[in-house]
């Protein structure tokens, strides 16, 4: 397999979407791990939106290097990568100063590939409960999950395990993209 090159777009605020692995006979939801479950600080007991320092905290307690930068209208977005998978993490559903956000995206594009086939990207979405494939305007094929995060947001170890399922999403969608 050769390695791919990872594109990032410039758009602000994502929402982390909901990822999942094949509905097909055998597969099941990944499981939770121990480290996962015992998690206590510095990872609120509660992840929102509105709080981007309590994604970041997740992130970290993944193991993974998250960076956070504003677009011009302030709305955070989160950046990071996993086997040199690229992902952006865009906060949707915003104030109008990009603050009390309530939903989130995760995205993660492929440039460089050879693969460009629409019939393929659906035939993945359709074997897909979580996530949400395409090819982008230019071709490439991208990767989406959301994550609705309205009220008090969710507990800990739920948006953890969306994390691990985001986690399998992008290693099968490049391995997908790359057959």
């Amino acid at each position: 397999m050769t390695a791919l090159s990872l594109r990032r777009t410039g758009l602000a605020g994502l929402t982390l979407a909901a990822l999942a692995l094949t509905s097909g006979p055998g597969l099941a939801a990944p499981a939770t791990t121990a480290a996962a479950s015992s998690l206590t600080s510095p990872v609120p007991a509660m992840i929102s939106a509105k709080d981007p320092k309590s994604i970041m905290a997740a992130l970290r307690a993944k193991g993974w290097k998250p960076e956070l930068s504003k677009n011009d209208d302030g709305v955070p977005s989160i950046e990071f990568a996993v086997d040199k998978i690229i992902t952006t993490v865009r906060f949707y559903n915003c104030n109008d100063d990009g603050k009390n956000c309530s939903t989130l995206n995760f995205y993660v594009g492929f440039s460089g590939t050879k693969y460009s086939s629409m019939e393929g990207i659906n035939t993945y979405n359709a074997k897909k409960r979580f996530g949400r494939a395409y090819l982008d305007d230019v071709g490439d094929p991208c990767l989406e999950m959301d994550i609705d995060l309205d009220f008090a947001g969710l507990p800990r170890e739920n948006f953890l395990e969306y994390l691990n399922t985001w986690n399998l999403l992008t290693h099968d969608f490049r391995d997908y993209i790359n057959e």
